[in-house]
C-alpha cells in the first residue's frame, strides 16, 4: 500500500510491483514533458510510454518513488534491478562490469522527474535518497542511473539551463567513462523529429 511521509505541504509514497499499475498514465505523461526539454529532447507518445512502462512494471524488482501535492503527483522516481530485461538495460551490463560493479547487486535508477513548478525544493533528492533506502534494505550494494550526452554548444540549448551534474555529485556519484547508445525521436533545430541513437554515460554510487 502507499504510505505517506509528510513534509512541509508534500507527501511522499513508495509503491513496488503491481501497485505502480495505476500510477503509470501520470507517469506517462510527466515523462512526455520532462524528457521533452534539453538535453534529452525526446518526441514521445502516449501509446509508446504506455508500452515501455507496462514493460518496467512487469519487473519483480520495479518500484516507484512518489512525491504529490495533495492529490496530485509532482514528481517521480523510478527503479529497479540492473540485471534485467528492461530495454535500456540489456546492452547495459558489460559496461557495468568493466567499471567492477556486481551487477546482481546493482540497482538502477531510471528517471528522477520533477514537475517544472516545483524544483528547487530538493524534491528530486529526496525521490533519489528514497530508492537508495529500499534497495540498500534488499542488499544491493550500488546504484546506477545514466545521463545523455550532449554537446556544449548544442543549438537548442536553453540559455538559463543549469547542469544537473553538481546535483549528482552533491548526492555522492560518480560521472564514469563507461557509455551505451540508446534511440529515441530527436526533436531538431528546425522542429522536425529525427530517431537517431544517443549517448548515456553512466554515473554509479556505493550505497
Amino acid at each position: 500500500m502507499l504510505g505517506d511521509l509528510e513534509k512541509n505541504s508534500m507527501k511522499f509514497g513508495f509503491v513496488t510491483k503491481e501497485e505502480i499499475l495505476p500510477y503509470l498514465d501520470i507517469v506517462a505523461q510527466l515523462r512526455i514533458q520532462y524528457f521533452k526539454e534539453f538535453p534529452y529532447l525526446y518526441e514521445g507518445n502516449l501509446a509508446y510510454e504506455m508500452q515501455y512502462l507496462t514493460s518496467f512494471a512487469s519487473n519483480t524488482e520495479a518500484t516507484l518513488a512518489l512525491a504529490m501535492d495533495g492529490e496530485q503527483i509532482i514528481g517521480f522516481a523510478t527503479g529497479t534491478s540492473l540485471v534485467s530485461e528492461f530495454d535500456i538495460l540489456k546492452s547495459a551490463n558489460n559496461q557495468t562490469l568493466n567499471l567492477g560493479i556486481q551487477n546482481e547487486k546493482c540497482c538502477y535508477i531510471g528517471e528522477v522527474i520533477v514537475d517544472k513548478k516545483y524544483r528547487g525544493l530538493k524534491i528530486g533528492s529526496n525521490l533519489i535518497k528514497m530508492q537508495e533506502s529500499h534497495f540498500k534494505t534488499k542488499g544491493y550494494q550500488t546504484a546506477a542511473f545514466l545521463t545523455v550526452n550532449r554537446e556544449e554548444n548544442h543549438p537548442l540549448k536553453p540559455n538559463n539551463y543549469l547542469n544537473p551534474d553538481i546535483i549528482w555529485q552533491k548526492l555522492g556519484y560518480t560521472k564514469t567513462n563507461q557509455i551505451i547508445a540508446f534511440s529515441w525521436p530527436v526533436i531538431q533545430l528546425n522542429g522536425g523529429v529525427l530517431e537517431q541513437e544517443n549517448e548515456l554515460r553512466f554515473w554509479v554510487k556505493e550505497i
